[in-house]
């Protein structure tokens, strides 16, 4: 299939450039790569207006003849294969050059018709490239990331990304470049390619915009993206770019916001490739003479701070990662620029002691990390308190096997023990039961066979956020704060259904970790799981027939700024449960508060359980 034939490409438009112009251009068409170079270094001197008149040698050499090129190939013609390569590289450099000089009134009709054909040599060159090895395509590449400005600068950005392949184009010319350490390419590429990616970062924020989806394509995945993205850091932060004032590091780092906001794929696998250690690692190495430091340093902790806020298999790994003595050198400068962005990480450290990589990293580091010194006190206190927070956490490793005790699901047990005596429904992957008979119960009285299916979605969203492992973890970890605050607990129960006005209303005790600190609060179950009201009422009636009603419900609760997890339990120790209901209920029918004498009634029934509250998956 031939070009289409626009008016710029008109053989006439030669014959009105100035008679030199115009011998360069016959002379470049005859085919030689160096006579094309030639008719491109004279044109820099050409007025604006006129540069658009060497498009037909443009025209002339992006021609389709990439089925007799794959014949060369299978013909070792190799001299021939290359001097066409050589070709529509010249040629590449020469649309380069006019698409940044001209003023034409038309460029946008003209790059409308070279861009499909371009795409298409670039497909083409890169299949070639997979049976001979002499492609340059970093340099086609760094062409396009030119072009691809110029585009925009002529089309106007939405009439751009609606061209067919432009997406995919820009990726792997961005991929190519970045990765290139052949030609020192990326020095001169990379004022193009970032302003490339400013243009890039709009279309990601734009609703209903494929952007992430078609470079991800490009590149094979969020993963390949997530890669390319801390590939470019390293480049930015090189010794030689880190000082080029035409490096725009603020576009770059919106871009990363954006898309992990738009993908959450792309955050866990940012994560997976330890972007968080990468950062802290660049502001550990920033030379404090420059005068864009202070600036770059407050980029670089702000995109830290979104790397940790996405909660996911990969993110105890990744805090346990940057908890390093690099971390321990940044953090008194962040202390020092910005209060605000310490408190935020200090936060983001204080929640992520529920993980056990993270406490394990915690424990190696702790003696080097108290002697941190930090001259405001408001940051050295909050620098204490999760010191003292973190040696609290620590001790509850070596309580770690407490994590695979499992309860019975059906209501009418009340059978707590190893993981290895229970089976897990394979439905829901959520309830698991001391046998067959329990499971057939639970299946068809206490409703599981209607809920099975809730509780596999949940199931999957668990997985999504965080890993088997820390899931057993967090068991542990709120085992111990359901041991250890039992009469608060006791107390907030028994205020809150003494007070609640519908009683068929199931409680939600809420174990909050999102300062570090758990914090404990009741409320109505509806409250933290809409919609589920309904389905529960059914369980705790079905249990209220047996000994051991169950009704009150756990829910663990992790945040980390904008991200949250809720983990939905309940307590196998529902003599302790039902007690507090009574008591609740005795005060109901006497109309009084809970005063120090409901406190005492609460100790007294603590007294009488003769174990803790073991904790399982609800």
């Amino acid at each position: 299939m031939s070009l289409p034939v626009h008016p710029a490409f008109r053989l006439s438009n030669v014959a009105q450039l100035p008679d030199r112009y115009k011998r360069l251009a016959m002379l470049a068409m005859q085919g030689n790569p160096d006579d094309i170079d030639a008719l491109r270094s004279a044109a820099r001197d050409l007025k604006d207006s006129v540069v658009h008149r060497i498009l037909p040698v443009v025209h002339h050499f992006l021609q389709d003849d990439s089925s007799s090129l794959q014949d060369l190939v299978g013909r070792d013609g190799f001299p021939a294969l290359t001097k066409r390569v050589e070709q529509l590289l010249a040629t590449f450099n020469l649309i380069r050059h006019v698409a940044l000089s001209s003023n034409y009134d038309s460029l946008a009709d003209i790059l409308r018709v070279l861009l499909p054909r371009i795409w298409f040599w670039i497909e083409f060159l890169e299949a070639l490239h997979a049976q001979v090895d002499f492609i340059p395509l970093p340099h086609f590449y760094d062409n396009i990331t030119v072009m691809f400005v110029a585009v925009m600068s002529a089309m106007g950005q939405e009439e751009v990304f609606a061209l067919p392949g432009l997406r995919c184009m820009f990726g792997r010319a961005w991929m190519a470049i970045v990765r290139d350490r052949e030609n020192d390419l990326p020095d001169r590429a990379l004022p193009a390619l970032s302003l490339s990616i400013r243009y890039f970062t709009y279309d990601v924020g734009f609703e209903g915009s494929t952007a992430l989806e078609e470079l991800c394509r490009a590149l094979r995945g969020e993963e390949g993206l997530a890669m390319l993205i801390i590939d470019h850091l390293k480049l930015l932060f090189s010794t030689r770019l880190v000082r080029d004032p035409e490096t725009t590091f603020d576009d770059f780092f919106l871009f990363i916001e954006k898309a992990s906001s738009c993908c959450r794929r792309l955050s866990e696998q940012l994560q997976r490739f330890r972007l968080a250690q990468w950062l802290i690692g660049f502001a550990a190495a920033l030379p404090s003479s420059e005068p864009s430091t202070e600036t770059i340093f407050n980029r670089l902790v702000d995109s830290l701070l979104d790397t940790l806020s996405t909660i996911t298999p990969h993110l105890p790994a990744c805090i346990a990662g940057c908890l390093n003595k690099r971390f321990l050198a940044v953090l008194p400068v962040i202390a020092a620029e910005t209060e605000d962005q310490y408190s935020a990480l200090i936060e983001c450290l204080s929640a992520a002691t529920v993980f056990r990589p993270v406490l394990e990293a915690l424990e190696r580091l702790l003696p080097t990390m108290e002697d941190v010194e930090l001259d405001d006190n408001t940051c050295a206190h909050l620098w204490d308190g999760f010191l003292q927070l973190a040696r609290e956490r620590i001790v509850l490793l070596e309580k770690s096997d407490l994590g695979k005790l499992r309860a019975c699901h059906n209501a009418k047990c009340s059978k707590v023990g190893p993981k290895v005596e229970f089976k897990r429904c394979g439905g829901c992957m959520v309830a698991h039961y001391c046998s067959k008979t329990c499971q057939r119960e639970d299946y068809r009285a206490s409703g599981h066979r209607t809920r099975c299916a809730e509780l596999r979605a949940s199931y999957m969203h668990d997985q999504e956020c965080l890993s088997t492992g820390d899931l057993a973890f967090l068991r542990v970890v709120l085992n111990h704060e359901f041991a250890v605050r039992k009469e608060e607990i006791g107390v907030k129960l028994v205020e809150f259904w003494r007070t609640v006005p519908d009683q068929s209303l199931a409680a939600s005790v809420n174990f909050d970790f999102s300062h570090g600190e758990c914090e404990v609060t009741v409320h109505p179950l509806d409250q933290d799981f809409p919609g589920t009201a309904d389905a529960l009422e059914r369980l705790r009636a079905a249990a209220r027939e047996f000994d051991g009603a169950k009704h009150a419900i756990l829910v663990f609760l992790i945040r980390i700024r904008d991200c949250s997890v809720r983990r939905r339990l309940s307590s196998s120790d529902t003599v302790f449960v039902d007690g507090l209901w009574d008591i609740a209920q005795g005060l109901r029918k006497t109309e009084d508060a809970v005063g120090s004498e409901t406190v005492e009634d609460v100790r007294a029934l603590i007294k009488r359980c003769d174990r803790e509250g073991i904790v399982h998956t609800f």
